[in-house]
Protein backbone atom coordinates (compact mmCIF):
# COMPACT_ATOMS: atom_id res chain seq x y z
CA UNK A 1 0.00 0.00 0.00
CA UNK A 2 1.31 3.32 -0.74
CA UNK A 3 0.71 5.72 2.24
CA UNK A 4 2.65 9.04 0.24
CA UNK A 5 0.70 12.32 0.33
CA UNK A 6 0.11 13.61 -3.40
CA UNK A 7 0.98 17.10 -4.44
CA UNK A 8 -2.40 18.58 -5.68
CA UNK A 9 -3.37 21.24 -8.43
CA UNK A 10 -7.15 23.00 -8.94
CA UNK A 11 -7.53 25.79 -11.25
CA UNK A 12 -8.59 29.16 -8.96
CA UNK A 13 -11.60 30.65 -11.08
CA UNK A 14 -13.61 32.73 -8.62
CA UNK A 15 -16.29 35.54 -9.68
CA UNK A 16 -19.04 35.70 -7.03
CA UNK A 17 -19.17 38.57 -4.86
CA UNK A 18 -18.93 36.78 -1.12
CA UNK A 19 -17.40 33.42 -0.43
CA UNK A 20 -15.60 31.48 -3.59
CA UNK A 21 -14.59 27.66 -2.74
CA UNK A 22 -10.85 27.15 -4.29
CA UNK A 23 -10.32 23.99 -2.59
CA UNK A 24 -13.78 21.68 -1.18
CA UNK A 25 -13.28 19.71 1.72
CA UNK A 26 -12.46 16.52 0.67
CA UNK A 27 -14.54 12.87 0.64
CA UNK A 28 -12.67 12.16 3.89
CA UNK A 29 -13.50 14.84 6.88
CA UNK A 30 -10.22 13.66 9.15
CA UNK A 31 -7.97 15.31 6.34
CA UNK A 32 -6.35 18.89 6.59
CA UNK A 33 -5.61 20.90 3.42
CA UNK A 34 -1.85 22.21 3.58
CA UNK A 35 -1.91 24.95 0.53
CA UNK A 36 1.61 24.92 -0.65
CA UNK A 37 1.42 27.38 -2.94
CA UNK A 38 -0.64 29.57 -5.62
CA UNK A 39 -0.76 32.27 -8.07
CA UNK A 40 -4.08 34.16 -9.79
CA UNK A 41 -4.02 37.32 -11.65
CA UNK A 42 -7.27 39.74 -11.09
CA UNK A 43 -9.23 41.16 -14.43
CA UNK A 44 -10.47 44.08 -12.84
CA UNK A 45 -10.16 45.91 -9.46
CA UNK A 46 -10.89 43.78 -6.64
CA UNK A 47 -10.35 42.83 -3.08
CA UNK A 48 -9.84 39.03 -2.43
CA UNK A 49 -9.24 38.08 1.44
CA UNK A 50 -8.19 34.29 2.51
CA UNK A 51 -10.18 32.13 4.45
CA UNK A 52 -12.16 29.06 6.01
CA UNK A 53 -15.45 29.25 7.67
CA UNK A 54 -15.39 32.37 9.58
CA UNK A 55 -11.88 32.11 10.13
CA UNK A 56 -9.46 35.23 8.28
CA UNK A 57 -5.85 33.93 6.81
CA UNK A 58 -5.64 37.65 5.70
CA UNK A 59 -7.45 40.90 5.42
CA UNK A 60 -8.95 42.30 2.29
CA UNK A 61 -6.50 43.16 0.19
CA UNK A 62 -7.25 45.34 -3.18
CA UNK A 63 -5.64 44.76 -6.52
CA UNK A 64 -6.00 46.54 -9.32
CA UNK A 65 -7.04 45.67 -12.77
CA UNK A 66 -4.35 42.85 -14.31
CA UNK A 67 -2.78 42.27 -11.30
CA UNK A 68 -2.10 39.07 -8.96
CA UNK A 69 -0.20 37.19 -6.54
CA UNK A 70 2.12 34.66 -6.33
CA UNK A 71 2.84 32.62 -3.35
CA UNK A 72 5.27 29.75 -2.60
CA UNK A 73 6.66 28.27 0.65
CA UNK A 74 9.06 29.11 2.09
CA UNK A 75 11.31 25.91 3.77
CA UNK A 76 8.74 23.70 2.70
CA UNK A 77 6.26 24.96 5.01
CA UNK A 78 2.25 25.52 4.35
CA UNK A 79 1.25 28.68 2.93
CA UNK A 80 -2.00 27.80 4.80
CA UNK A 81 -3.61 24.85 6.78
CA UNK A 82 -6.73 24.24 6.69
CA UNK A 83 -8.67 22.13 9.50
CA UNK A 84 -10.36 18.65 8.35
CA UNK A 85 -13.56 19.36 7.39
CA UNK A 86 -13.18 23.00 6.19
CA UNK A 87 -13.10 24.49 2.31
CA UNK A 88 -10.75 27.29 1.28
CA UNK A 89 -12.09 30.20 0.33
CA UNK A 90 -11.46 33.09 -1.41
CA UNK A 91 -13.76 36.05 -0.47
CA UNK A 92 -14.08 38.81 -3.02
CA UNK A 93 -15.40 42.28 -2.29
CA UNK A 94 -17.40 42.42 -6.34
CA UNK A 95 -17.75 40.04 -8.81
CA UNK A 96 -15.04 40.39 -11.14
CA UNK A 97 -12.52 37.40 -12.28
CA UNK A 98 -10.40 36.00 -10.46
CA UNK A 99 -8.38 33.27 -11.86
CA UNK A 100 -4.88 31.24 -11.76
CA UNK A 101 -3.83 27.77 -10.08
CA UNK A 102 -3.64 26.50 -6.08
CA UNK A 103 -1.48 23.75 -4.96
CA UNK A 104 -2.31 21.81 -1.82
CA UNK A 105 -1.60 18.48 0.21
CA UNK A 106 -4.70 16.63 1.81
CA UNK A 107 -2.88 14.96 5.28
CA UNK A 108 -4.46 13.00 7.88
CA UNK A 109 -5.82 14.99 11.22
Amino acid sequence: MNNSITLESLPISAALIGDNVVIPKGSDSSQKILVVSMTFLCAAAVSVKFKHAAVDYSGAMAFAANTGLTLIPVADEALFVVPPGEDFIFTLGAALAVAGVIWFKRIPK
